[in-house]
């Protein structure tokens, strides 16, 4: 009786109207992955395989939805404008301090503001500049109503940020005694700006690993790295492989505004900057007034 309850249930499922279509599609994706694989075996290499995972993960959650939609009968041709939507706005969450896990992003912009406010409060001008082709900022701006200056600069509080413009803008010099470029996501043949030092932000989940190791090699060849594992506590216990176990890390606990002073936010960037600078004993420089903006106005 068993078996035959067994088969009778076997039978329903196949016998579902579309099925044998699902079961065609699902044979033909083995039989291509099997033919990829035998072509090059670096196919069935597990950080392939995450690879491979992590890429469809946004379809499997598209296709999610989607089947629900159809299931009662409906369509949705807006498919492709919602997610480049949800981009949008989690790029812009997260320069406004939204935590990550709404946002869903690492926070390297969020980060960086933070830096460059941390250091202009105690004494040490610091210009926030991005150095590849994005809206973020430009985005938080006109959401704050905040229009730049003659030099390009939007000041936000006492922080100065200047968005990226282009190669071919040719915009005026303005000294700060420290510029914190945000290159974005780091590519092995993409050229890098000189620096003292680089931090990369990453995050301390098992599946984000992998590319904190690519990328902090990256930065090893070409000079001093520090991690930075955002959104984490220092109590946070965080296995780091060995090819890794010569770099200073840091972590960033999650505060809300970067344009807002936070003491753990505070204790970490200080000894960040005494890390990255060789310093010994962090100094707070008084300001006998609030930041110069002679060069700009």
């Amino acid at each position: 009786m068993m078996n035959e309850k067994k088969q009778s249930a076997v039978k329903r499922i196949l016998g579902t109207r579309g099925m044998g279509a699902v079961i065609t599609a699902f044979a033909g994706l083995i039989i291509i992955y099997v033919a990829f694989g035998l072509i090059d075996r670096k196919v069935f290499a597990g950080q392939n395989v995450m690879n491979l995972l992590r890429s469809m993960s946004k379809y499997l959650l598209i296709g999610v939805g989607q089947s629900y939609l159809l299931i009662t009968g409906n369509i949705d041709l807006s498919i492709g404008s919602m997610v480049g939507m949800s981009a949008m706005i989690s790029a812009t969450l997260m320069a406004m301090g939204v935590n990550p896990f709404v946002a869903a992003g690492i926070g390297t912009t969020h980060a960086a503001l933070g830096m460059s406010h941390f250091l202009t409060r105690n004494g040490c001008p610091a210009l926030y500049q991005e150095a590849y082709d994005t809206s973020a900022v430009r985005t938080l701006a006109k959401n704050m109503g905040i229009k730049t200056d003659r030099t390009g600069v939007y000041r936000i509080g006492c922080g100065s940020i200047r968005p990226y413009y282009g190669e071919a803008v040719k915009l005026p010099y303005l000294y700060f005694p420290v510029i914190i470029k945000d290159v974005g996501v780091i590519r092995p043949e993409e050229k890098l700006p000189e620096a003292d030092f680089y931090v990369l932000v990453c995050g301390g989940k098992w599946w984000e690993i992998d590319r904190t190791v690519n990328a902090a090699k990256i930065l090893k060849s070409r000079g001093n790295v520090i991690l930075l594992f955002n959104h984490m506590e220092k109590k946070a216990r965080l296995k780091l492989p060995k090819v890794l176990s010569d770099i200073h890390y840091f972590f960033l606990p999650f505060f809300s505004n970067p344009f807002r002073e936070d003491k753990a936010a505070n204790t970490c960037y200080r000894d960040l900057w005494n890390d990255g600078t060789g310093e010994t004993r962090w100094k707070r420089k008084k300001l006998s007034q609030r930041i110069r903006r002679s060069d700009a106005e």
